[in-house]
């Protein structure tokens, strides 16, 4: 909550031992740097609040230690990416009028470590409600248009 504008610093990619990475509530713009991907010990990803673009760059694969992922209230564009799988360590995620179009990912359904999930103002065709059986640790389920 800084008023920080611009684009989101490719340099950050290079600070390998960054767990949390919190940037909401700013002015920051243009597509997510892909050398976010290199922060192979990030645990906590929040970009949320921002006017963020694009789609989200692959290589955020490769934060496998990912426990809490926001990227609610952005411009992102296409379809919600499709690499939840890779985060199985994920207790945290939150995707609300970020831009994304449906469906939501049938990935979703293999974080069973998942607690918090809020997902809602999704752009274009409709979701099936993902499968949320493996998630038995759930404690809050979000779907709402606007909060």
């Amino acid at each position: 909550m800084n008023n920080i504008s611009g684009a989101i610093p490719s340099f950050l990619g290079n600070i390998t031992t960054l767990k949390n990475l919190f940037m909401s509530n700013n002015l920051l713009s243009g597509t997510v740097a892909h050398e976010l991907g290199k922060l192979v010990n990030l645990e906590n990803l929040i970009l949320s609040a921002n006017y963020l673009t694009g789609e989200l760059p692959v290589n955020l694969t490769n934060l496998i230690k990912l426990k809490e992922i926001r990227f609610s209230s952005n411009n992102f564009t296409g379809r919600m990416p499709d690499f939840f799988r890779s985060w199985k360590q994920l207790n945290q995620l939150e995707i609300r009028a970020s831009g994304f179009e449906g469906p939501i990912p049938s990935s979703i359904s293999v974080l069973s470590d998942l607690t918090d999930l809020r997902i809602g103002d999704i752009v274009g065709e409709g979701s099936k409600f993902p499968n949320l059986s493996s998630m038995t640790g759930m404690s809050r389920l979000y779907d709402v248009k606007e909060l």
